[in-house]
């Protein structure tokens, strides 16, 4: 059985990555367009 993908994106910045849906949520960071916080993750699509 495969294990599904979930590319996340970033909603100020659009920064992308892939990870297993088992993995959740990739680690917040720091976003250089959100005056410098987090980056602000959503599911971008399934792959």
């Amino acid at each position: 059985m495969a294990s599904t993908r979930i590319e996340w994106m970033c909603k100020k910045c659009g920064k992308k990555t892939i990870r297993l849906e088992s993995e959740g949520r990739p680690q917040p960071g720091t976003c250089p367009k959100n005056s410098g916080k987090e980056h602000a993750w959503v599911k971008n699509r399934k792959l």
